[in-house]
């Protein structure tokens, strides 16, 4: 594994280090993944870039689904996560630890230095075709704020001004979106959760009231102040525009955006966009 790959794969397991006793913090935050969580009806459930799980209220989700697949590249994350839940929770739980949903196998591939022309061509073409799906049959599959990390191992492995990182990070980001959409069973739920924007941009963020945040969000997209690829009216149009998904999903909705307390010092102003597989027939 090459030394550029090593940086990129410990930024992540660095980042659930640095929140791993951050549980309390976490706690309007996991309300709002958990609550969301808990629209579907039960079954099987995903979570995917569940890292520390102190996004989701693991307790609140083994009482309402049968089985919960727990999908993350980091396994001490997740192996931390499962030993701090009773053994009644644990028995519903399923580890899958050092799963990538993102690039590192085409970044390990690539050229030291900058990837060539055809290189990328090939990852576009990859990411066009494929889905990288480690589950399926599912009644609820969710991303939780997993997208912006696999974006930066991109952003950072291309820098951010290379003339083809913006068309990288949405062929990824089209590609996650149909992986979520084929995971599920016909009728069941999906749901992308998406950081977009940090306080280290927009000094104050952390201190606005929930009423402020959508007015907020539509200031900072018109100023181009977010995270690449994570613009949440391109990501909720996404399901009824690009051909794929349309014909994957249904019932497609944008929920309010609110502020998630990472640390002391930093907030990220987060959406959701839920939607279903369509019920053949």
């Amino acid at each position: 594994m090459s030394l550029i790959l090593d940086h990129l794969v410990k930024r992540q397991i660095d980042l659930n280090e640095a929140t791993r006793g951050e549980w309390d913090r976490f706690a309007s935050h996991r309300r709002r993944v958990t609550d969301l969580c808990l629209k579907a009806p039960g079954g099987t459930a995903a979570i995917f870039g569940a890292g520390n799980c102190n996004d989701v209220d693991l307790v609140e989700l083994a009482a309402h689904f049968e089985r919960i697949h727990l999908v993350d590249l980091d396994d001490s994350a997740l192996s931390t996560a499962m030993a701090r839940q009773t053994e009644d929770v644990r028995r519903k739980l399923v580890e899958h630890a050092n799963v990538d949903l993102g690039l590192v196998d085409t970044l390990r591939a690539w050229s030291e230095g900058e990837p060539s022309s055809n290189e990328i061509e090939a990852a576009l073409s990859s990411m066009r075709d494929e889905t990288s799906a480690p589950i399926g049959d599912l009644d609820l599959c969710v991303s939780s704020c997993l997208l912006t990390q696999l974006f930066t191992s991109v952003v950072d492995r291309l820098g951010p001004r290379h003339p083809r990182v913006v068309e990288i990070v949405c062929a990824l980001r089209s590609r996650h979106l149909r992986t979520l959409a084929q995971s599920l069973r016909p009728g069941a739920l999906g749901i992308l959760v998406s950081d977009m924007v940090s306080s280290d941009t927009v000094p104050g963020l952390g201190d606005l009231p929930p009423h402020a945040l959508r007015s907020a969000m539509d200031a900072l997209l018109r100023a181009g102040n977010f995270f690449s690829g994570t613009n949440p009216y391109i990501v909720a149009s996404s399901f009824t525009t690009e051909p794929q998904l349309k014909e994957m999903t249904t019932d497609v909705v944008l929920h309010a955006p609110w502020l998630w307390d990472i640390a002391k010092e930093r907030s990220y102003l987060v959406f959701a966009v839920s939607f279903r597989r369509p019920v053949s027939g």
